[in-house]
């Protein structure tokens, strides 16, 4: 069971159990159906105040487990907050946001959280998103068209 041929997610090796936590409820040959409660976390992310927003971040986590959620998304660059770019090209401070994101991730439990972060790949700066859930990076997603 999982998503359609050819979806993203089912390149990417995800299935919808592991992004939610659940089984299929029901389904046909082509399609699984599944059955999510999402929350939306509208928090107020301060900029550059790792700890802080992963705390908030947590804290939206728990409350959102705690009405039934099983996925919750946060605001963009939410883990950092938005910063001017001049944070964001200092080499220290993104890696503070790769270990304030292993940190998050480990503390994710019961609930599939969907993350803003900056993201270095390959000496590259991406406006990254991450799905984390029982304490694992299940995937990362970097922003593909960017606004100049």
């Amino acid at each position: 069971a999982g998503f359609p041929p050819g979806h993203p997610a089912s390149q990417a090796g995800c299935s919808p159990a592991l992004l939610t936590g659940h089984q299929p409820l029901t389904g046909s040959s082509s399609y699984i159906l599944f059955a999510v409660k999402i929350a939306l976390a509208q928090i107020n992310c301060t900029p550059g105040d790792l700890r802080g927003n992963q705390l908030k971040i947590l804290h939206a986590c728990r409350q959102a487990r705690e009405a039934g959620a099983d996925l919750v998304i946060t605001p963009e660059m939410s883990l950092c907050g938005y910063l001017a770019e001049g944070w964001l090209l200092r080499r220290e401070f993104v890696q503070a946001c790769h270990q304030a994101l292993t940190e998050l991730t480990a503390q994710v439990h019961d609930v599939t959280l969907i993350v803003g972060h900056p993201h270095n790949m390959n000496g590259n700066l991406f406006n990254a998103v991450s799905a984390v859930r029982d304490g694992r990076l299940l995937a990362t997603h970097c922003k593909q068209h960017l606004f100049s």
